[in-house]
Formats: structure tokens, sequence, C-alpha cells
């Protein structure tokens, strides 16, 4: 067998397992399809989870002057609410004082207009890496976002959203988008 005929059927053998590779994805898709989309259906959501990791000075600052004026823009959080959404906002916390300074704000109070707000401490144990606060927090948020079949919008305490610019993602979720991912400017 000459090389030219060598390289041809190796081609050729390549291209017949990508076609097989490919078919057996196609039949998982539909498998995943027919089963997902018949049982948790994110498409059929009357509820929204907006969870925040907030700990430290700094971060419990940009929250209340920055990010949580910008959820309350009147396109934001309370057109959703107006559209008939339950809004659920979690925030983590590493502590008791942390806690209480959040939950003291008048902008909390305002938020609970719209939204349930809950407020949970990580751990009371002072030595606590924070960086384990986020995972916790993005962990439980998921798990939370898969049991209640809602959306899951995991912001940060420097976050800031342009009015009307949460309304709009709630549209783009209740299209044909499974994700999304989007770029945003930082406070910090």
């Amino acid at each position: 067998m000459n090389k030219t005929n060598f390289t041809f059927f190796r081609k050729l053998l390549a291209k017949s397992n990508l076609y097989k590779e490919n078919f057996k994805l196609y039949i998982l898709s539909l498998i995943d399809s027919f089963v997902l989309g018949n049982n948790f259906s994110i498409r059929s959501f009357k509820k929204v989870i907006f969870s925040y990791t907030v700990y430290g000075d700094d971060f419990i600052d940009a929250f209340l002057e920055f990010s949580l004026p910008s959820i309350l823009q009147n396109k934001n959080i309370p057109l959703i609410f107006e559209r008939g959404y339950e809004i659920e906002v979690i925030i983590f916390t590493s502590n008791e004082k942390e806690r209480e300074q959040i939950i003291k704000n008048d902008l909390i109070i305002e938020l609970k207009k719209f939204a349930i707000v809950n407020i949970h401490i990580f751990s009371a144990n002072s030595n606590i890496k924070y960086n384990d606060i986020k995972l916790f927090g993005m962990y439980e948020a998921i798990n939370k976002s898969i049991i209640e079949n809602a959306p899951l919008f995991w912001v940060a305490p420097d976050d800031f959203y342009g009015d009307g610019s949460l309304s709009n993602l709630i549209s783009l979720v209740d299209s044909d988008k499974d994700f999304i991912f989007s770029s945003h400017p930082r406070v910090k």
C-alpha cells in the first residue's frame, strides 16, 4: 500500500470515528432534552434568585453604596416584581456584626418590598478564609436554584447594573438561552 492510500484510509477512519462520536453526542443530547425538558425545564420559572457574598468593610460598603441601589432602580428588581416573578435575594456574610450592618440599611428595607431577603452567616469563626465563604455561597445558591427550578444570578457586591439590565436578563433567560455570561464593571 502506498503512502497516499494509507493517508486516505487514515483520514477516512478519523472521519468515521468523528461521525460516530457526534452521533453518540446527538443521541445523548436528545435523551437530555427529553428528560430535562419535560421534568426540570428552567423555561417555566416563576422565581428568580440573586445571590451575593458580602464580607469585610470594603465589600459591604460597595454592596450598600453601589450594587444595592443599582438593583433597586425602577426597571430592575421593581420591574421584575411587577411582571409577577417571585424574587429572592440571598446574602452570605461572615459574622453577626456584618449581618447587622447589612440588615439595618434602609435599602434592605426597600428591597424587602419586592423580594424575600435572606442573610446567612457562614461561620462565627474569625479565622475563616473569605474564599470559603464565596465557595459555600455559590454551592448553596446553585443547589437552591436547582431545587426550586429558578434561574440564579450570582452577583458580586461591587457589581452595579444599569436601569433595565436585570429585567432584560430575565427576558433572555425566559427565551431559548441556556446560559448567559456577561462582562460587568467592577467598583473595586
